[in-house]
Parts: structure tokens; C-alpha cells; sequence
């Protein structure tokens, strides 16, 4: 668990001039939940722009600062309008722009991705939303795993590295934006577990990606009543400082991290169900 890092205390959007491909300003926008209510809907000042009913400031668990947004999941909850966050981008990105997004997460034990079915089935975790209506996904899927999703493509794939149970963790997604070769990649805790350079990531020349979604549905719902945490969420579009050990830059953990070499996923192209 991440401690003692002074967090700021509202949604900060910072906008400056920028001449590179694909938008026109740098911008970045940070959701850390620190003004929030204890017990209030996380929306607002320091939280989403929307959030379910069940997704509340809470002062519980913190990855820095004091507090988070807790997700209180029910038995049978399907996550949409309940357990459910969005932030909306203070631009779209388009053909050409890069976007980071990273957030914060804690899955508190006990607890299980298996549905109410008793089986394993798609989880949103972490999404970034596309103007045709398509995403690119951290999904948990078929197994405890990271799995990343390109609904462009329809190409979904297990990164046999598993989501981490009882202990905050760092999830981050970065997109370069082409209807041809664009480039998406997930860290967890700031080691890179996937890389596709070879899909497009927009259908046309005119697409965009315009807002991030954290625990949008639950596929054949929630299998038991359990509590989430999710925190310290930074989209931008400004070239991050920091760099993973292939020298990706990436925003990274809050405290920083020694970044392992991981091999290439075997296996990309598995259609999603």
C-alpha cells in the first residue's frame, strides 16, 4: 500500500500549447476523490463526472492522501449505474494523439472475479471509449487475469499476469490514435504486461476517443457481495517523464518502481466473445 504522498485536493485540468500530431493542446486531468463527502456519490469537484449509486467518497482506503471512491458490490450487481465511474476528456484525442490514463485499484479480500453463474465472464475494469461506440479494455476474462480488449479489431488477449487481490495496485492504458498501426499498452504497477503495435485503434482518420470508464459492467453479474476501491486516477495527453524499462513513457506509480522486462504476449489474436 502506497502512504504518505500528498495528494492535491481537486479534479486539476491543465491545458497548454502543444504543436504535436493529432490534437492541438497538451492536457491533463486528475480524479483523487480528496474533497468528497464521506458517503456521497463520487461525482463533482476531486471525483467523476458520473458515478453510480453505489460508488461513494469514502475514507476507508486511500493509495495517497485520504481518501478514494469505494464501489460496495451486491450480489446480482450488474456494475452499470451502480459500481461505476467516468471521466470525461477535456478533448477528444484524435488520428495522430497519444493518451495515457492511470489509476488506482483495490479489490478487497475476499474477493473473486467469478460471476453469479459460478463462472468466469467479462469484467470492465478499466475502458477508454471510442466515437464509434467501440473501446479498448482492461478486462478481467475467463480467469483472474489482465486481459486487454480492442473492440476496433475484435481482438481480445490474456496477458497471464493476474489482477492483484488485497493491495492497491497501479493499471495504466496508453492509446496512439491510427486507423491503421497505432499502438496500445496496459502496465500494472508500472511493468509492461501488453503491447500490440500492429491494429488499428481507430476505424477512420476522423475517429477520436473521447472519455475513460472505470468498472462499467459485469458480465452475468457479480457472484458475491464484496468492496472496491479505485483512486489517484491522471489522464493526459502530455508526454509523461517517466519510462518503463523498454523506455516507453508511461505516468506511472505514484512512488515509482523498478520496472521488470516482460516478454512479449504470445497468442494476440483471440476473437472476444
Amino acid at each position: 500500500m502506497i502512504v504518505g504522498t500528498k495528494k492535491l485536493v481537486t479534479v486539476l485540468v491543465s491545458i497548454v500549447c502543444l504543436s504535436g500530431a493529432g490534437q492541438a493542446f497538451a492536457w491533463t486531468k486528475t480524479v483523487n476523490f480528496e474533497n468528497g463527502t464521506n458517503g456521497a456519490i463520487a461525482n463533482g469537484t476531486s471525483g467523476f463526472d458520473y458515478s453510480g449509486t453505489k460508488t461513494t467518497f469514502s475514507s476507508d482506503k486511500a493509495a495517497s492522501g485520504t481518501k478514494s471512491a469505494k464501489m460496495a458490490w451486491t450480489k446480482g450487481d450488474s456494475g452499470w449505474n451502480l459500481e461505476h465511474g467516468e471521466i470525461n476528456f477535456p478533448a477528444h484525442v484524435t488520428n495522430g494523439g497519444e493518451v495515457w490514463i492511470r489509476g488506482y485499484y483495490y479489490f478487497a479480500s475476499p474477493w473473486r472475479f467469478l460471476s453469479n453463474t459460478g463462472a468466469y465472464s467479462g469484467i470492465k475494469i478499466m475502458r477508454v471509449a471510442t466515437d464509434v461506440g467501440g473501446w479498448h479494455s482492461i478486462f478481467s476474462v475467463y480467469n483472474p487475469n489482465i486481459s486487454a480488449s480492442n473492440e476496433m479489431e475484435q481482438i481480445q488477449t490474456d496477458t497471464h499476469v493476474p489482477f492483484i487481490i488485497g493491495a492497491w495496485q497501479s493499471l495504466e492504458i496508453y492509446l496512439k490514435l491510427s486507423p491503421t498501426n497505432g499502438i496500445f499498452r496496459i502496465w500494472q504497477n508500472g511493468n509492461l504486461v501488453f503491447e500490440d503495435l500492429n491494429h488499428k485503434t481507430i476505424t477512420t482518420s476522423n475517429g477520436y476517443v473521447s472519455m475513460a470508464s472505470v468498472m462499467s459492467v459485469w458480465n452475468n453479474n457479480v457472484g458475491q457481495s464484496q468492496t472496491e476501491y479505485v483512486d489517484d486516477f491522471v489522464v493526459t495527453t502530455d508526454r509523461p517523464s517517466k519510462v518503463d524499462s523498454k523506455g516507453n513513457p508511461m505516468i506511472g506509480p505514484i512512488n515509482g518502481t523498478t520496472p521488470i522486462t516482460l516478454l512479449p504476449p504470445a497468442g494476440l489474436r483471440v476473437t472476444a466473445s
